[in-house]
């Protein structure tokens, strides 16, 4: 039997299904990294990185279900499937419901693993409608997906990707300059200086964008750049890094975080924080 639009299903592998609408926009899809990384003296970021299948993706989702939807999905969590991290996940074609971030798809079979988070019971907006909270963890292989055609939105790059929205609330550059300064009686300061090679420079934004560039971006960061360096290319009057690395360049950057949290808020927009840590302009 086809999936009703907007429904998703869950099932046990036999033949047992339950069909429930799919969760409201505002959910989170996390990517947590494997990355083993250490601050050198230079201020720059080591990393080793286990690889890709250590990789863990889960889903943070907000069901708003009628009273008998409600008790099918409780009743399966509770009963049919408890304790179990063999869910079979069905998700019809367009679903429009990106579990694992865009670049994995909305559509397709997967096996996850379902946790109760909680529940703020039964309400007035929609009336009579229960809310509950629960976290979906992909547990196998994921089904085969095209990302879609990229749709141009702005003028910059990360890694191979162009095209990306220029920050809506700006970048926030943080700048440590080791020269550490001691202030003795009298008001006298003295100073160790590392120096300028041990300065650090790191930034941070969130990247708002369509599904396409989200899609590609997130493939290119948990595919090919991962732990290690890589570009991003910025505007005139960008300042990525403040006044010192210039108002627009190339720089060599690396992750500054092990986990990358996807947002998406409505149709066709999805958002996540990006922390990288400078390396070199080129």
């Amino acid at each position: 039997m086809p999936i009703t639009e907007g429904k998703m299903t869950f099932g046990d592998g036999v033949g047992g299904t339950i069909e429930i609408t799919r969760p409201i926009f505002g959910y989170k899809s996390v990517i947590n990294f494997p990355f083993h990384t250490v601050n050198s003296e230079d201020t720059h970021i080591y990393s080793f990185d286990p690889g890709a299948p250590y990789d863990v993706r889960y889903c943070d989702c907000t069901f708003v279900l009628n009273a008998t939807e409600h008790a099918y999905l409780i009743g399966y969590i509770n009963n049919t499937m408890r304790a179990s991290n063999a869910v079979e996940m069905v998700l019809p074609s367009g679903s429009g419901f990106h579990p694992f971030c865009p670049d994995k798809g909305d559509s397709g079979t997967f096996t996850v693993a379902l946790e109760y988070l909680g529940s703020k019971g039964i309400g007035e907006a929609p009336y009579l409608y229960f809310h509950t909270n629960i976290r979906i963890t992909n547990q196998g292989a994921y089904p085969e997906y095209a990302l879609p055609t990229e749709v141009s939105e702005g003028s910059l790059t990360i890694g191979s990707v162009s095209g990306i929205r220029f920050p809506e609330d700006w970048f926030e550059p943080s700048t440590e300059y080791a020269a550490f300064g001691s202030t003795g009686r009298g008001g006298t300061v003295n100073f160790i200086d590392r120096g300028s090679y041990a300065d650090a420079y790191n930034t941070k934004f969130k990247v708002t964008s369509n599904e396409s560039k989200a899609a590609k971006v997130i493939k290119y960061l948990s595919g090919t750049a991962r732990a290690a360096s890589f570009q991003i290319t910025t505007g005139t009057n960008y300042y990525a890094f403040n006044y010192e690395k210039g108002s627009s360049n190339t720089y060599n950057v690396k992750l500054n975080q092990n986990d990358l949290t996807v947002t998406n808020n409505e149709y066709n927009q999805f958002e996540f924080d990006l922390n990288l840590n400078w390396i070199s302009t080129v």
